[in-house]
């Protein structure tokens, strides 16, 4: 991370040094975590997910790359789960940033988070 960004670092540093406040400091660093966070892939969170969860993600990803969204309902028959099976997915897809959820009870539906 920070070899990458080794003549910003070094000066970013040297700023701080001489203002004698590293506040420019720490927010460099804060940003070049941000960054590397964000470049992991979704799959770097596969460790939180069964290995049911990751096949059903996976099928409702590869169903959502041809339509703009699925219900519960056609989760549960894309999947051949039951109803409380695909709302648990469903749930922790969205509490983890995977997918969006959009209206209420029987009518909402479920989209790729836009990244």
């Amino acid at each position: 991370m920070v070899y990458k960004h080794q003549s910003d670092y070094y000066a970013t540093l040297q700023q701080a040094d001489q203002s004698n406040c590293s506040t420019a400091f720490i927010e460099f660093i804060l940003s070049l975590i941000l960054e590397t966070v964000q470049s992991y892939p979704e799959s770097a969170v596969s460790d939180k997910f069964s290995s049911a969860e990751k096949m059903a993600y996976e099928k409702i990803n590869h169903y959502l790359q041809d339509h703009e969204q699925i219900s519960n309902q056609q989760a549960q028959q894309l999947l051949e789960k039951s109803a409380p099976t695909v709302r648990r997915y469903l749930h922790k897809f969205v509490t983890h940033g995977l997918l969006q959820a959009h209206g209420e009870n029987k009518a909402r539906v479920y989209q790729r988070t836009k990244s």
